[in-house]
């Protein structure tokens, strides 16, 4: 059983390789756990439920928010060519 330094290189990577995996296999088995995935899935959907019902009660809200903001949709251009200006000239170096 000679074994030349890169055969023994070899094996030594492997081996390193395949400890890592294994450890990683380990950690994640250890952090990931199926039943949990599986209620975490179940109250998500639950929750975009709601989420979408409690969208669609504010809809008219949203409506009216959007018909305030639309006559004032102009100033927001206009504040920051203002702004641009204002760094233009007060901006100290």
């Amino acid at each position: 059983m000679n074994f030349s330094t890169w055969e023994v290189y070899r094996w030594v990577r492997g081996q390193r390789f395949k400890r890592k995996r294994h450890l990683y296999q380990q950690a994640f088995q250890l952090t990931f756990d199926f039943t949990l995935a599986i209620y975490c899935a179940v109250l998500g959907a639950v929750f975009l439920l709601m989420a979408v019902d409690g969208l669609q009660q504010l809809y008219p809200l949203f409506d009216l928010w959007q018909a305030a903001l639309g006559q004032l949709v102009w100033l927001l251009p206009s504040a920051f060519i203002l702004w641009a200006c204002g760094q233009a000239f007060f901006t100290l170096v």
